[in-house]
Formats: C-alpha cells, structure tokens, sequence
C-alpha cells in the first residue's frame, strides 16, 4: 500500500472531495484540522510572547541594579555623615594681628571652638603666614591635649610674616588636627574641608599641615 501524502491548505481555501475523503479517514489529523495560516500566525505569536518577555526581564534587571547603586549611594553617604558628626563642630580661625614691640613679629589670636556634645583629644593646631596655596611654612601652637565639650578659647602664637597685614583684623589661615571620641583622627585644612586620616596614628604635623596643593606654584 503507498504511504498517504499529506497536504496543508492555505488558509481559507475550500476543501476538494478527496481531501473531504481524507478527513473523513483520519477526522483527528492536525493537518485536516488548522490551515497553514493558523499554524503560522500562532508560531509567530509565540515568538513574540518570548521576545516581550525577555525585554521584561532585562528591563528588571537593569532597574533593580540601578536601584541598588543609589540605595548604596545613600548609605555610604549617611554613613560618612555620622562619622562627621562630631568632628564638624570642631574649627578654628584667627581673629587678630599685632606687631610684636621688637622685631619682625607678629603676634596672632587664633581662636579654637569644639561645639560638640563630647571632648575632643590630641588637639594640635597651625598658623600659615598667608594663604598662597605653595607656601607650607605655619607655626604650631602650643596647646592642651583635652578640649571640652562646648567650649573656647583664645591662643596667642608668634609668627613672622612675610608682608606687613593690612590691618589688625586681617586673618590668616589656620589648620587643626584631633582626635574624636571614636578615636577618628580629622585634618581640617585652610579653607575648612575635613578630611579623615587614615595612614598614621597618631599623624604627623609636618605631614598634613598646609600640604601642598597639586599644580600650585
């Protein structure tokens, strides 16, 4: 007996009497039961589905991770914060010149402020002889190691200066160096930033205090 050959119909076409003789042989055959159109058209859609969602998918993905950037964006930034909290209220500024009876000196009334609720320790504090970014010459004061908690105080210290001030109200920049009572050592430099140091316990003058600042002449 040859083997039958099965034929698809394009879609809408009608059936001829043999085909309606076949279908009445196998009445459960698939290629009887769909036109070629459908088959196709539900093939296609079932690629779209896939395509649509793996778009999905990968759209998720990207969200969640960017998601993620910004909620560990946000902690490091609150964290960093809290580790500030103290030393922020920490600062000092001088307030006063005055030239010395003899001699070329000056003499400076530099003024150190802890705002904080707590003491702060290891309080080391500079005088620069102006505010060129190139020159790292300062003269350290000599001070106590304990500041209390919302206090102040005013230091005298003796600096030559390179120029005669303008005036006796003229200020010159001033850097500290302490401890918190975590036991975080803080640098806050001339024009104020505070910056952590990390490298040396406990650190060094000479190695923090008006550094040079890069492309400075």
């Amino acid at each position: 007996m040859r083997p039958r050959v099965l034929r698809l119909r394009p879609a809408g076409a009608r059936l001829s009497p043999d085909q309606h003789r076949e279908r009445r042989l196998c009445p459960g055959c698939a290629c009887h039961a769909y036109p070629v159109g459908t088959i196709i058209d539900k093939a296609q859609w079932g690629d779209v589905a896939t395509w649509v969602g793996g778009i999905a998918t990968a759209v998720a993905l990207i969200l969640t991770y960017w998601l993620l950037r910004i909620t560990l964006r946000e902690q490091r930034r609150l964290q960093t914060e809290q580790r500030q909290a103290q030393a922020r209220l920490v600062s000092a500024w001088s307030s006063q010149i005055q030239r010395a009876a003899d001699g070329p000196r000056y003499s400076v009334t530099v003024t150190l402020k802890n705002n904080s609720d707590e003491p702060i320790y290891g309080l080391r504090a500079a005088v620069g002889p102006g505010w060129s970014a190139s020159d790292r010459s300062y003269t350290e004061l000599d001070l106590v190691y304990v500041m209390p908690p919302k206090s102040h105080k005013d230091e005298e210290v003796s600096i030559q200066l390179h120029r005669q001030p303008a005036d006796a109200a003229e200020s010159l920049p001033v850097e500290l160096i302490f401890s918190d009572t975590a036991g975080r050592f803080w640098h806050r430099d001339r024009n104020g930033e505070l910056t952590q140091i990390t490298d040396e316990r406990p650190p060094s003058g000479g190695k923090h205090f008006f550094k040079a600042t890069p492309g400075a002449t």
